[in-house]
């Protein structure tokens, strides 16, 4: 996984920690090691639906940050580079969680 998506992914899990009750805090805990590994690019690995719903929460997060550029643009408090990058950011998720599924 390229690194420039590591940090929606750790905030992801950070959340799903916060609120685990379907995933097995083992499970989250293995996941949460693989970030602090030092590898580049990062592979994660875990059970598929566990990454799933890690994507699915990253994938949410960025939608409300790229909705969040998207009024910055409008109110012409950020450029159309800034709400590409955003968008990037989503088509990026939007693969791996396709690889994932």
């Amino acid at each position: 996984m390229p690194s420039d998506r590591v940090a929606g992914l750790r905030d992801a899990l950070a959340h799903l920690e916060a609120s685990a009750t379907d995933a097995p805090c083992a499970t989250l805990d293995q996941l949460a090691r693989q970030f602090t590994s030092g590898d580049e690019p990062l592979r994660l690995t875990g059970p598929a639906t566990i990454l799933r719903e890690l994507l699915l929460v990253a994938i949410d997060e960025a939608g409300e940050a790229l909705g969040a550029r998207c009024t910055h643009l409008l109110r012409g408090e950020a450029s159309s580079a800034d709400v590409r990058d955003g968008v990037a950011a989503m088509s990026g998720l939007l693969d791996l969680l396709d690889e994932v599924s």
